[in-house]
């Protein structure tokens, strides 16, 4: 499926997802990540999204790498509004979010993709899957990248006051740097001086 993709052979990826089920055979998490992670490269998130929903329904959890691929690909889309969702749902851990099997309209077609990027989000806290700073590093840096260093300052002391989250090397560069374009010297600077306080190098 991956050298499919890489080829550019989506024609050979659908038959090869059409053979998997004729013969009935269940996909494994290595299938699905391939098959969505192939679909995020080429920009069809409607598709990522839709193999997604097919993990959930099967009772496949839906890891953070996954997760991460997903929102990697909206930033880079510049759907920023629609991976901001997404992250920030997995960031509040208090809220109780509903199982998905309640939400009979994620699975109408013509779901807006805010909706569909929060029953992805649902399903990750339901499963109580934490994500890793890997997942919170890309938040941050799309949005930083989009200009929006505010809510990437807001988001980072969001995340300090949670359990499980310790800012590393790479957090702290993609916030001084954003500062930085953002003209914001002062706090760059101060996020050297608490980077280096906590003794991250």
């Amino acid at each position: 499926i991956s050298a499919a993709f890489k080829c550019r052979h989506l024609n050979k990826v659908t038959d090869l997802v059409t053979e998997l089920h004729a013969r009935g055979l269940t996909p494994t998490v290595a299938t699905y990540g391939a098959l969505i992670t192939g679909w995020c490269n080429i920009g069809a998130m409607d598709k990522a999204y839709a193999t997604c929903f097919e993990m959930i329904e099967k009772g496949i959890d839906v890891n953070v790498n996954i997760c991460r691929k997903i929102a990697t690909s909206l930033f880079r889309l510049d759907k920023i509004d629609e991976a901001c969702l997404l992250l920030h749902k997995l960031v509040d851990f208090d809220l109780l979010l509903p199982g998905y099997h309640s939400f009979k309209e994620f699975l109408e077609p013509g779901a807006t993709t805010c909706v569909k990027t929060q029953r992805i989000a649902d399903s990750l806290t339901k499963k109580l899957l934490v994500p890793s700073n890997i997942v919170y590093n890309v938040a941050l840096a799309g949005l930083c990248k989009a200009g929006k260093v505010k809510e990437a300052r807001k988001l980072f002391s969001e995340l300090i006051l949670r359990e499980g989250f310790t800012p590393d090397e790479y957090t702290y560069t993609i916030l001084i740097h954003g500062c930085a374009v953002d003209g914001e010297i002062n706090e760059a600077f101060k996020l050297r001086d608490e980077m280096s306080v906590k003794g991250i190098t």
